[in-house]
This record gives structure tokens, sequence and C-alpha cells, in this order.
């Protein structure tokens, strides 16, 4: 019986070691799940506002804005490509916003009253807010689709006299670009990056960085703080860890005048490591 005891006991602790290996192994992946959708996010939201500048350069001046065939429709084909990106991110943001920290309710500010606290705040679920982006730039898309047999082959031709008001809208109502899609996406990294920072190390951190299975080792971990070495007091927060380069966002203060809008970078490993040093861990 004794025998028989201690046997069942070795299962169930084995039982019970097995399952609490499972759900760090779980845990594990639905981290990387967010570290990935956090990248691709990310990554969407830089070709949206690098389409919006060069677009807003094309059409320049703002009094009276025009545009070409060929630029019109080169970026408006790059928008619309990270339009798409944002409908399978909606899709995608249902799998995972119950895993995040007030996946289904995150605040924002809407557009409105110029001033901050004078505006009214709506709360969505992560994917209400890919919804709402998405819709927005799908309407400047759709203007595209709808209008773009107007432009001439040559010359350019009056963004009014084609009828583009979302495009208008889009290119120059800063505050409702804001309200859209730049306060959306930092309300989002933060409960992201929030979800995170508890999470286990993205990697261990070693006083050199090595080299596993042909790839480097990160020095860094996810929500560590670094200071650039060239520039005193340019701080930066370690977003996510890819497989070669970190996803970094400035947090020293934008210079007046300047629009308050999310400054995340790619850097790889090297680079990173090479310019920053570590002065705070979380």
């Amino acid at each position: 019986m004794q025998v028989l005891g201690l046997s069942v006991l070795g299962f169930l602790v084995g039982l019970a070691t097995f399952k609490l290996q499972q759900a760090r192994l779980e845990q594990q992946r639905q981290a990387d799940r967010i570290r990935a959708f956090l990248t691709e996010m990310l990554d969407a939201y830089h070709g949206v506002k690098q389409a919006r500048r060069m677009l807003k350069a094309e059409s320049a001046p703002r009094t009276a804005p025009s545009i070409t065939a060929k630029a019109y429709s080169r970026l408006l084909s790059d928008l619309s490509k990270h339009q798409l990106v944002f409908e399978t991110l909606a899709r995608s943001a249902q799998l995972i916003e119950g895993y995040v920290d007030n996946g289904c309710a995150i605040p924002v500010k809407e557009a409105g009253d110029p001033s901050e606290c004078g505006r009214a705040s709506v709360t969505q679920s992560l994917t209400g807010h890919f919804e709402e982006i998405e819709s927005y730039l799908n309407g400047v898309v759709t203007e595209f689709e709808e209008h773009y047999q107007r432009v001439p082959s040559h010359g350019r031709i009056r963004l009014a006299d084609l009828d583009l008001d979302e495009t208008i809208r889009f290119l120059y109502e800063t505050d409702e670009f804001k309200a859209k899609v730049s306060r959306r996406i930092t309300a989002m990294v933060e409960a992201l990056e929030t979800t995170l920072s508890p999470a286990a190390p993205c990697s261990r951190v070693d006083a050199e960085p090595s080299v596993t299975s042909g790839r480097p080792s990160p020095r860094y971990h996810c929500a560590d703080i670094v200071e650039e070495t060239a520039r005193p007091g340019c701080r930066l927060l370690v977003l996510a860890v890819g497989c070669e380069t970190y996803f970094l966002r400035r947090l020293d203060q934008e210079p007046p005048g300047e629009p308050a809008e999310p400054r995340e970078s790619t850097w790889a490993f090297a680079e990173c490591e090479s310019a920053t040093r570590l002065t705070a861990r979380r």
C-alpha cells in the first residue's frame, strides 16, 4: 500500500507539473501572438503616416491642393494596402482582445474642442478601434476608386474639382486624423504594452549579445527603458522585441508646436545596443 501510495503521489505531482508547464507555454504563445500583432499594427500605422505625408507634399499648397494622376495612383495604392492590413487586424483583434488589459474597453479622446480637457472620450474594444480606423481609411480609398478616372493623364487637377472631400479632410484635418487614427493607435499600444510588461522576459540579458541558431540574442527586455548615448536625456521604451529588431517609443517631450503623435521606431539589435545604454528595468 505504501508503494502504491507513493506511486499515486508521484503521478499527481507529475501531472501538476505537466499542467503548469503547459500553462506557461500557452502564456508564452499568447504573448508572442500579441507581440506579432503589435508589430503588424505599428508597421501599418507608419505606412499610413508616410502615405499621408507624401500625399500632402505631392498636393501642396494647402490653399489649393492639386495632384497628378501618377502621384495619386501611386500613393493611394500604398494607402489601400495599409487599409487592407487594418481590415485584417480588425478580424485578428477579436482573437486576442480578451487577453489584453482593458482590451474590451479602451478610451480615446474624440475630435472637436481644441482644448484637450474639453474633448469627450469614446470607449471601444480593440476590435472596435480597428474597425473605426479601417472605415476612416476606406473612405479615402473609396474616393480614389470612384474618381481616379476623372484625373487627366497629363498635368495637375485640383482635389476640390474631383470632389475628394474625404481625401482633403484626411490630409488637412489634423485633429480628426489624430482622433480617428493616432490616438487610437497610442491607446492600443499602451494596452498591449501593459499586457506584455508583466509577462515572461522576452530574452535573457547577457553581458554581450550572443548568437543562438544563427540569430543575435537581444540584450534588452520588453518594457526596458534605454537612453541614447549620443543624446543624454533622450529616453526610449522597448515596446517589443522581434527576431532581429527592437520596437521602441521615445519618452522625451515633443518640441513646442509639434503634434503629439506616437513616435515608434524599429532598430536592429546591434545598431540599438551600440547607440544606447540601459537606464531602467521594469
